[in-house]
């Protein structure tokens, strides 16, 4: 009965992917497909409940169910229809859905293979009549049963053996297309491996090739899908057009040279085929290395000229988005190179308004669809623009999100005025312009130019004018900024930043310097050595003050003193006394920091409690109430004092001791490496350096 060749299909009662390891546990099934077995493949006949329903076929066997039963289950089935219908098991409810499928597959003939533990347990009890007419849901039918009994009432045990057993190739053949259309319908590849095999024992190779041909394209193996469909032409399936297959199979694939090859000897006679010649010419062309610049123009402007929202599909699928957005590429390349296309200008002009009448028309469609309308919006702005309809232009590129490109920010520098102008100067890389819109501006750093200030530092930052740049960044007191310029370019800091960076500090009263110093106390170090190297020597507009304001902010607290006292008792300079009474306040609020500074380490501050008295008396001055104001800074009219700073030699000190320090650091990690490991970083390194 389960021979091959049969047209028999066997249900068995285990889930889909488990039917091998049921034959494995099974002797009898062991013994009949040990071939099948040992190859580790799944004899065709051999389904489950899951894969068949919604299938038909002429002879079923239903195999050890009752068995099945007998394992899962304690009591008989008649004892659980007793029960509530809320009380029986899912587990049951879900046993007797599966059977009720595998019993109404048939339409000529079904056969129950099972133990006689399965026969004892479940069938017999299963098909004792009186009981099930005399359970009380059936009561309101009772004489309709009574008059038209079941026809399964009892099985007639082992007769009629020889239908199961004789070949019969056409049941066979209706299998293979009994499966090959459920298959496709739901797209299920072990139902079409199965019809494969029932196509192979009924030996009808068209239909093993269509099989085949299916799954292929189930694998996405479109290429080999479509030659197969293609090699067959007509389907053992109604309603189904091999060629138009071969031609999805070719599109979704992209198989452009397939799809031009075919297109007159087969996919010309299909009317369900869409026309795309067209684009698929464009892709032939633009993947072909030998292929001319202007066979490429030809067929760009083919498309244009071709494409519309009639002959594009409802439902764009990707290898049409591909095309479109490949097209739309290809244009824009041409806008680039239009010169090389049409060398004379009356031809270009043609050009530009036979492209801009076909995007305000024909393909205005695009705009409205994704993924095309940002690539349309721009494309389109670019015909505005180069008939010098900016504000047009402008208004397309906004609408569709295009403004990061060279032409966007080359309308909106004819568009607008300083300093909205520098923004799009500096996008568009145009630096020296953008620096010299500032310095005729008079170098501002704050009003309407302060929003724009950050593209002047980007062009400098390009140019690589490093003093101007950190002049820039003093004065607006970007010092974490500042400090990663100075470490990057230490030869670009000159003595006029040393004073100007003072100035600027003092006047500082928005930095939390407590968190700046403790954040980058390199940084810190540099400001100190800053401020140490103008203590002895001042540019004449660099006021004593500055100086010690300047400590203050760095929390120095005994240079500070130190600095005051030399102006605070007239010992040093002529300055006016309204200045040397600020200097002696702030000595005096110095030292009183100083001491709560000391105070707070545990540390003895009787002696300077006294120094503060003395010099409060002499002075006749109190502690300042508030911070001192001083004048407004603009460092521009001054002049930049070029010579390289004292500093200069610290930075370059520093770097070097950086360095050494870092390669000591790396060759005690070197140590720690096995052989192993340091070939590993040597190969990185040499990854990391290149070839050269």
């Amino acid at each position: 009965m389960l021979r091959n060749s049969t047209g028999t299909v066997c249900i068995l009662p285990c889930s889909i992917g488990e039917e091998l390891d049921y034959v494995r546990q099974d002797p009898d099934l062991q013994r009949v497909f040990a071939e099948e077995l040992e190859q580790n493949l799944k004899p065709a006949l051999l389904q489950t409940v899951t894969a068949v329903k919604g299938m038909e076929f002429k002879k079923i066997i239903l195999y050890k169910f009752g068995d099945c039963y007998r394992q899962n289950f304690s009591r008989r089935l008649n004892h659980y229809a007793q029960e509530a219908a809320e009380k029986v098991s899912l587990q049951l409810h879900y046993f007797l859905n599966q059977l009720y499928v595998g019993i109404t597959r048939p339409i000529e003939a079904l056969a129950v293979v099972d133990t006689a533990a399965g026969w004892r347990e479940f069938w017999d009890p299963a098909l004792e009549i009186d009981f099930w007419l005399n359970h009380s849901h059936l009561q309101p039918d009772r004489s309709q049963w009574q008059t038209h009994p079941p026809v399964l009432a009892r099985f007639a045990q082992g007769t009629g053996i020889q239908y199961w057993t004789d070949k019969n190739l056409q049941d066979v053949l209706d299998l293979a297309l009994g499966f090959l259309r459920q298959g496709v319908e739901e797209g299920n590849p072990e139902l079409l491996e199965d019809a494969r095999a029932f196509a192979r024992q009924a030996g009808n190779q068209k239909l093993e090739q269509e099989c085949q041909a299916w799954i292929l394209k189930l694998q996405r193996d479109y290429v080999s899908a479509g030659r197969q469909f293609l090699s067959l032409e007509r389907s053992a399936l109604p309603n189904r057009n091999l060629i138009r297959e071969a031609w999805e199979c070719f599109w979704k694939a992209k198989a452009w040279s397939e799809l031009q090859q075919h297109r007159s000897t087969h996919f010309a006679r299909c009317s369900e085929i869409p026309n795309y010649g067209p684009l698929v010419d464009l892709m032939v062309v633009t993947q072909s290395s030998s292929a001319k610049s202007m066979e490429r123009f030809r067929q760009i402007v083919r498309v244009r000229d071709w494409l519309s929202v009639e002959v594009s599909p409802k439902h764009s699928d990707l290898t049409w988005k591909v095309c479109v957005e490949k097209f739309l590429a290809e244009l824009e390349e041409v806008f680039d190179n239009l010169g090389t296309f049409c060398p004379k200008p009356e031809d270009r002009e043609l050009f530009w308004q036979e492209t801009l009448e076909a995007l305000r028309e024909r393909l205005a469609f695009l705009g409205q669809r994704q993924p095309f309308a940002g690539q349309y919006h721009k494309i389109l702005g670019i015909c505005y623009f180069q008939q010098q309809k900016l504000e047009e232009a402008v208004a397309i590129w906004d609408q569709g999100g295009q403004t990061e490109h060279s032409r966007y920010y080359r309308a909106k520098i004819q568009l607008e005025k300083p300093p909205g102008q520098v923004r799009w100067l500096s996008k568009d890389r145009q630096d020296a312009a953008v620096v010299s819109k500032w310095q005729e501006a008079g170098r501002p750093l704050a009003g309407e130019w302060e929003e724009y200030i950050n593209d002047v530092i980007l062009s400098l930052e390009r140019l690589k004018e490093w003093p101007l740049l950190l002049r820039i960044l003093i004065r607006r007191r970007e010092w974490c900024r500042l400090w990663e310029v100075v470490q990057a370019h230490p030869q670009a800091w000159q003595r006029g930043h040393d004073y100007e960076l003072v100035a600027s500090m003092a006047r500082d009263m928005e930095t939390n310097w407590d968190e700046l110093r403790w954040k980058l106390p390199g940084l810190r170090d540099f400001l100190q050595e800053v401020v140490s190297s103008v203590r002895g020597e001042h540019a004449w507009w660099l006021q004593p003050l500055e100086v010690g304001l300047a400590y203050e902010r760095l929390g120095c607290y005994r240079d500070a003193l130190r600095f005051y006292e030399r102006f605070a008792e007239n010992r040093i300079g002529r300055i006016p006394r309204w200045q040397r009474s600020q200097i002696r306040q702030r000595w005096l609020l110095v030292h009183k920091k100083y001491r709560d500074s000391l105070q707070a380490e545990g540390r003895p501050t009787d002696l300077l409690a006294e120094e503060f008295s003395r010099a409060q008396e002499r002075w006749r001055e109190q502690l300042p109430q508030a911070e001192p104001e001083l004048e407004e800074w603009d460092p521009w009219p001054h002049d930049f004092v070029e010579h390289p700073s004292p500093v200069q030699s610290w930075l370059l000190q520093r770097e070097q001791t950086e360095a050494q320090r870092l390669q000591v650091a790396i060759r005690e990690e070197l140590k720690r490496l096995n052989e192993r490991q340091l070939q590993q970083v040597h190969s990185l390194i040499q990854r990391l350096l290149g070839p050269g």
